[in-house]
């Protein structure tokens, strides 16, 4: 559970930006993660998007979950009654989730509640500490430093700290920090800012969106986007920008976002004449990836004062992750990020503009350095700084976190061994009895008692007679005489020590009879949380704390095994019908009544046997309406009903539901009610919840007709109870709450027997909502043992090692459902059993209890106490379970599909394109599956003879187009509604405006080779993201993979040196810095030359660069003879591959280029600049960000095939890539 003060569902400031990348990156590294946001957020908040309903409200973001909860409001609270508001949704929120873990995001505002109900609910308690807010607001307002406020937060935030179990800093700077404030530097681990390279990508520039935005697509960019404050320094930037027009430096500044200091600055630029810095307001953030395309060095001028020197901004990262070379300010953090000898970005003097404007005119004039710093900043991120990275400390940090835990929680009394003063009704006195040692108070004798008697708490409920009638009018406030006994009660127990708490179970509506009483207690616990504070500004109130307790089971009392009263097959509801004086609530019950009558239904009305009753249940009724049945009865009747019905009086209560909500579900019956907030916040979507009379009518027919879908639904709602509502839970977090560390019952545990343990077995196992302790194997792999053993579990192969370990030992079984242990060992609440026997697939609800005792010899599939006595009787309990469990909907599996669609042989496929050297595999693999190929070839990127396209289309089935060009746009224009139509898009469209042109409702599916090609036609040319999917060139492994000559180790390959991107000098450069080591290096060229190229003598510059190399050439060839080797363009790729033990790939930009897959495919070493988007497809360990780095990688090579060809068989194999697409191209 991840409490934090924003999320990204209603917020996209940086904040939330790192919750998200937080959440999202512990999940991906295997974590449950649920991020529950402070009270009252988003409603007391500034947000981006129109705020939900006041009710609890939950939205999924990339598979993880993000809750809010109404309640506190921080511009109206004061501090301590929000923070015990807080924490108490908390509570209710770590009792639904059942978090191993409680971590929280800063401040102290969200994470003190936090930190309660972690120590409430007994898990361990992490806090990520992402800034320290009061420095913050000093920067802001110097002359609060040393004021109370200030010295009040700095106590708070390191009060948090001090007691967590771990602290994740987010910067070494915050670490100090905090142990300058005594917490121990032991606890505090640094888990810096990250990004996601997927999310942040090195974009082509978006030519079309700079001029949408009025600028110069001819000059260079000096970008900023994020808030303009005055610590951001952009004051520094605007005045570095007037130096560079000093200077003559041709650029512009843009400036992205909003603030407080805009108008300040705004007014600078004006003052100075700058017509070339540009301010573009707040931007949504869909247009961010397109802004930041467009500039050409991303400057971060931040100040240096308190804050700036201690927490790191995310721009840097996601300028780095964007590709974008980077200017930081030498605050430390940055100074951090920009590496050694500034290898990822060039630092400046803070707050000094000519030392700013001389680091940008140096990017400016020496481009490739920039962009090798970019390169090795965007690999930086890659490796180091991703989020996932991130998310996989914090885990580890858990575990650190949760033995600390472990070592340091206090160990007080059991709860079972608490001695209790009561004054109670009956029905509670019964279900405390079962948990505490009660003893009565009484109205006379209470000074005797509480002298004579050491007791660990008094607990007074709202009763209105009270231990046997003896405090009648005696615990509601009546008179101040008629509250004599019990205030003198508590002042007794005040002075004895002796802590009080109180339970207004009749909240809200009788909050008013019993508050005035109430307050005078050491502690409040209402059924109704949204009296919290109302309870605190009570008049007179003295209270410590003041706490939600909703209603619970005793399952000793209510619990599903059999009893002698009969099963009637009937539905159930008890209560009465008050018609206009409750108008709503007798609409609800009537739709509930309505769909019961059909199948039987009995109405238990305490007002039946009075004839004077004003409240009587409309005639329809009257033949189903019965008396009153005492309550021992009624908790029997929970279990031998079809479903029993729930109208709730208070809707609007996060915590007030109807009791039997509660012990209905326990006793192994079915609950259907009308909606309320209380049931679906504080027992989530488990029960049968509704106010749809449609709804009601199908829960009722499939409980009705289907025995397998009732006794589900009986688990789903069960399983609810027992894990987190039963008396024993509320008492314990009841107890903790007024400070006494009490500890729960031990928790039974299990092991698990299993004959041969392999992986499959073991990752069953760990899938098990409750983990066994031990693994009782006959024999393993090794590989299986490794997997539990790092979830903490133990395999061992003796038969008394486990008698020592465990409690119970069970028997492995494919049928072993995620709940399956689970839900045997509910039935150790409500029994000592011998053994446990579950019961699959025998249910008949006419007939069986969910529970009953039985007697006998142990059976091989039952759980077994490893404690019983050594008879052949044995008292167990069977357990009729479901024969899956159905905790979640039911998520969508391969399973549930049919097979992927595949191409009929004959089916006509026209591809259409003007260079089809890429679909030649395409053809072949299309045609070994008897599939007519046709092709329109074109002469160009718009050229065609349109006669022809139009004949061969009318005979197609599917076109594919190779291409997304001019011929993409044609067909699309063209084809027929039968038809199918795939488009494969390289790169060179990203430069053109056709993708812009294609009707993509004709389009059924566009192929990019890459995903940053796929990102840049989404984001730059409109490309619905709907219709995109990458699937990488095919490579033929098997012909490649052939044994190399012996002199292959030296050769390093290249592939095709035509256009001048392809950059053959660096190619050049490389070779000279190996050869000064090791001249046994030569470099083979294989393509075509600039020659061959007729288009090339029209290229003045670039046919120049290439006579430059030529020359280079010919000097390197007749210093060492064999230096360069040119080898003729064709088709010979194996043979020419099997020559060469080194392919490089040094262009400035590729989609995919396949040297380096074909390399790697023949087991050469691939190694490759980084160029934009090349970490998308290959490993980043096959990338460098510059030639010295490509030469350090090529002489420290072992000359093996360190797994390369493997890589491009998994992901490349022509196999693969064919099926692929043949299966979209079917559809």
């Amino acid at each position: 559970m991840y409490t934090v003060h924003s999320t990204p569902i209603f917020n996209s400031n940086g904040y939330s930006t790192r919750t998200r990348g937080v959440a999202e990156g512990m999940k991906k590294q295997g974590g449950d993660v649920v991020v529950v946001a402070r009270s009252g957020y988003p409603w007391d908040s500034s947000v981006d998007i129109k705020k939900p309903a006041q009710k609890r409200y939950s939205e999924s973001l990339n598979g993880v979950t993000y809750v809010h909860t109404p309640g506190g409001n921080l511009n109206r609270d004061g501090l301590d009654s929000y923070v015990l508001k807080a924490a108490d949704t908390f509570v209710r929120e770590a009792k639904l989730l059942r978090p191993s873990v409680i971590q929280s995001a800063s401040n102290h505002r969200t994470a003190l509640p936090a930190l309660i109900a972690a120590r409430r609910v007994g898990v361990p308690f992490v806090y990520e500490v992402r800034g320290l807010w009061e420095i913050t607001e000093i920067t802001k307002r110097p002359s609060l430093k040393g004021s109370e406020r200030f010295n009040a937060q700095v106590q708070l935030e390191t009060l948090v700290a001090s007691e967590a179990d771990a602290v994740l800093a987010i910067t070494e700077q915050v670490a100090d920090e905090l142990v300058s404030r005594g917490v121990p530097r032991e606890k505090i681990h640094v888990v810096p800012n990250a990004v996601d390279p997927h999310e942040f990508m090195p974009l082509p520039a978006d030519l079309e969106y700079a001029v949408s935005k009025k600028l110069d697509t001819q000059i260079p960019t000096i970008g900023f986007a994020g808030s303009i404050v005055e610590y951001e320094g952009l004051d520094t930037l605007v005045q570095a920008s007037w130096l560079l027009n000093q200077k003559k430096i041709a650029h512009q500044v843009v400036v992205a976002g909003s603030g407080e200091s805009e108008a300040a600055l705004k007014e600078k630029v004006a003052k100075l004449k700058l017509n070339n810095v540009h301010f573009l307001g707040r931007l949504p953030q869909s247009e961010i990836p397109r802004l930041m395309s467009t500039f050409d060095i991303v400057a971060c001028p931040r100040l240096s004062n308190e804050i700036t020197e201690l927490v790191s901004p995310l721009k840097p990262l996601e300028s780095f992750a964007s590709g974008k070379p980077t200017v930081l300010s030498d605050v430390q953090p940055n100074i951090d990020l920009a590496g050694k000898e500034m290898s990822r970005a060039r630092l400046f003097n803070s707050g000094n503009a000519e030392d700013l404007a001389e680091v940008i005119a140096s990017l400016i004039k020496d481009r490739q350095s920039a962009t090798e710093m970019a390169r090795q900043a965007r690999l930086w991120v890659v490796r180091s700084r991703q989020w996932n990275m991130i998310g996989k400390m914090m885990l580890e940090q858990h575990l650190i976190a949760a033995e600390r835990f472990a070592e340091s929680a206090l160990v007080g009394k059991p709860v079972h061994g608490l001695k209790v003063g009561l004054i109670s009704d009956d029905f509670t006195a019964a279900t405390l009895s079962g948990t505490f040692d009660v003893e009565k108070i009484g109205r006379a004798t209470w000074r005797d008692q509480i002298q004579a008697t050491s007791f660990d708490l008094i607990f007074v409920e709202s009763a209105w007679e009270g231990n046997d009638t003896e405090w009648h009018r005696g615990v509601g406030y009546y008179s101040d005489e008629e509250s004599a006994d019990l205030r003198g009660m508590l002042s007794l127990a005040k002075e004895e020590g002796i802590p009080t708490v109180f339970w207004n179970k009749e909240d809200p509506v009788h909050f008013s009879r019993f508050a005035p009483n109430a307050v005078l207690f050491d502690h409040v616990a209402t059924t109704d949380a949204n009296l919290i504070e109302k309870y605190f500004n009570f008049p007179g109130a003295v209270l410590k704390t003041v706490s939600a307790l909703p209603f619970y089971a005793q399952p000793s009392i209510h619990n599903p095994l059999r009893v002698e009263r009969e099963i009637h097959n009937t539905v159930a509801y008890a209560g009465t019908y008050y018609g206009e004086r409750y108008a709503e609530r007798s609409k609800d019950l009537e739709k509930l009544l309505n769909a019961a009558l059909p199948h039987g239904l009995e109405i238990y009305d305490r007002q039946a046997d009075n004839p004077d009753s004003p409240y009587k249940f409309p005639s329809r009724y009257e033949k189903s309406v019965r008396g009153a049945i005492p309550y021992q009865e009624v908790v029997e009747s929970y279990k031998t009903h079809l479903a029993h019905l729930n109208v709730n009086s208070v809707t609007n209560s996060p915590t007030m539901f109807s009791r039997r909500v509660i012990e209905i579900p326990a006793s192994g019956g079915l609950v259907l009610s009308s909606e309320g907030r209380g049931i679906l916040e504080s027992l989530g979507s488990t029960i049968a919840v509704s106010n749809d009379a449609d709804d009601h009518k199908a829960f009722l027919h499939s409980w009705v007709t289907d025995p397998e879908a009732r006794l589900q639904e009986i688990w789903l709602q069960m399983r609810t109870v027992y894990r987190a509502h039963t008396t024993e839970t509320a008492l314990t977090i009841l107890c903790r709450t007024m400070g006494m560390p009490v500890s729960p019952s031990v928790s039974v545990t299990y092991g698990v027997s299993v004959d041969y343990l392999d992986s499959k077995v073991a990752a069953s196992i760990l899938k098990q909502s409750v983990l066994p302790s031990i693994i009782l194997a006959n024999s393993v792999e090794l590989d299986a043992v490794e997997q539990l053993h790092s979830s903490g579990i133990r395999v061992i192969d003796s038969d008394e090692e486990v008698k020592q370990e465990v409690d119970y030992l069970g028997k492995w079984m494919p049928e072993c459902h995620r709940t399956y242990f689970e839900d045997l060992l509910f039935s150790s609440a409500f029994g000592d059993w011998d053994f446990i026997r579950p019961v699959l697939g025998e249910f008949d609800p006419a007939e069986d209890f969910i529970a009953e005792e039985i007697s006998g010899v142990i059976q091989e599939t039952d759980l077994v106490k490893l404690s019983r006595a050594s008879t052949e009787i044995n008292r167990g309990v069977a357990l009729h379970l479901p024969s899956r469990t159905n905790e979640t909907v039911k998520r969508l599996s391969v399973d549930d599909f049919d097979e992927p669609s595949k191409l009929a042989p004959g089916t006509r496929v026209l591809i259409a394109g003007h260079d089809l050297k890429f679909a030649s595999f395409l053809i072949d693999e299309l045609e070994s599956h008897g599939i007519q190929v046709d092709i329109d070839k074109w002469s160009g990127h718009a050229k065609h003879d349109e006669k022809v396209s139009l004949e061969k289309l009318a005979s197609a089935d599917v076109v594919f187009c190779e291409w997304g060009l001019g011929n993409a746009v044609w067909y699309s224009k063209h084809l027929q509604d039968h038809q199918r139509m795939v488009v494969r898009v390289h790169l060179q469209e990203l430069t053109l405006p056709y993708l812009r042109k294609i009707n993509h409702s004709k389009v059924n599916k566009y192929l990019f080779v890459g995903e940053l090609i796929r990102q840049s036609a989404i984001v730059s040319h409109g490309i619905p993201a709907q219709l995109t999917t990458v699937i990488p060139n095919a490579v033929s492994v098997a012909k490649l993979k052939i044994p190399k000559v012996a002199a292959a180790r030296f050769r390093i390959g290249i592939v095709g040196i035509v256009p001048q991107r392809k950059r053959l000098d660096s190619a050049l450069d490389l070779l000279e810095r190996l050869q000064k080591e090791d001249d046994r290096y030569h470099l083979r060229i294989k393509g075509k030359l600039p020659s061959d190229y007729p288009w090339m003598k029209d290229r003045k510059e670039e046919f120049a660069y290439y006579e430059e190399q030529f020359n280079r050439i010919e000097a390197m060839n007749q210093n060492q003879p064999g230096s360069v080797i040119f080898d003729d363009f064709g088709p010979d790729m194996s043979d020419w591959y099997s020559k060469v033990g080194i392919v490089i790939s040094v262009s400035d930009f590729e989609s995919f280029h396949l040297t380096i897959a074909d390399g790697a495919a023949s087991g050469s070493l691939p190694v490759s600049i980084a160029w934009d988007g090349a970490d998308l497809i290959y490993p980043d360990e096959w990338l460098v960000s510059n030639i010295d780095e490509m030469a350090e990688v090529i002489r420290s090579w072992n000359g093996k095939d360190n797994g390369y060809s493997q890589f491009i068989k998994d992901n490349f194999e022509s196999d693969l890539v064919a099926d692929r697409i043949l299966t979209l191209l079917a559809g």
